[in-house]
């Protein structure tokens, strides 16, 4: 049987004005989780921001989902453009993208080589991000052995979730790129895919 990729999902961290939150969801598909933290972001452009995760819904694999999550992020990036853009992130927020795979534990990706070969190829493709992020201890870029992938089933924060998300989610998460501009966002999805 051949891998099939079925479903997408993606989380996007950051800090949003309650204005910037409205906005969003009113592009619909998308639901907010908090840390229970509110702060400011320590610069006047910012002012008071409170610190979201923004799950947007699931889409299929298709050529029809995939056009609406390039909308999204379309929208998202006119949103964010505004003056006072109500959005600031950090080097600790990631963007991170849920794939649903038939079948479940999917066999080409289940290995290190895979984990090892996704990983030089985000380190080739966007190189300072990489070095930003291979040590945060939210995403490290651990090289991970075959058995790594299924010993480690409590510890989620690595570049490549595997059974910690297949458990809770039914998905292989990638957790290592960082909260940024939509239209790169954008880019790791389609490179991920």
């Amino acid at each position: 049987m051949t891998t099939k990729l079925r479903t997408l999902g993606f989380e996007l961290e950051g800090e949003f004005s309650q204005e910037a939150l409205n906005k969003v969801v009113a592009l619909g598909n998308v639901n907010i989780t908090t840390d229970g933290s509110n702060h400011n972001c320590g610069t006047e452009r910012c002012g008071y921001l409170k610190t979201q995760e923004l799950r947007f819904g699931i889409y299929r694999n298709s050529e029809a989902d995939l056009k609406r999550i390039a909308q999204v992020f379309t929208k998202l990036d006119e949103l964010f453009k505004q003056k006072d853009r109500g959005y600031h992130f950090n080097s600790s927020m990631g963007f991170h993208i849920h794939m649903g795979f038939e079948p479940k534990l999917p066999p080409e990706l289940m290995f290190g080589k895979f984990a090892k070969t996704f990983l030089k190829s985000i380190e080739s493709n966007w190189p300072e991000m990489f070095r930003a992020r291979r040590d945060n201890s939210y995403c490290r870029a651990r090289r991970l052995t075959d058995e790594d992938i299924y010993r480690e089933r409590n510890d989620r924060y690595k570049a490549i979730n595997y059974l910690p998300s297949l458990t809770k989610h039914g998905t292989i998460e990638v957790r290592f790129f960082r909260a940024d501009e939509p239209k790169l966002m954008y880019k790791y999805i389609r490179h991920t895919i």
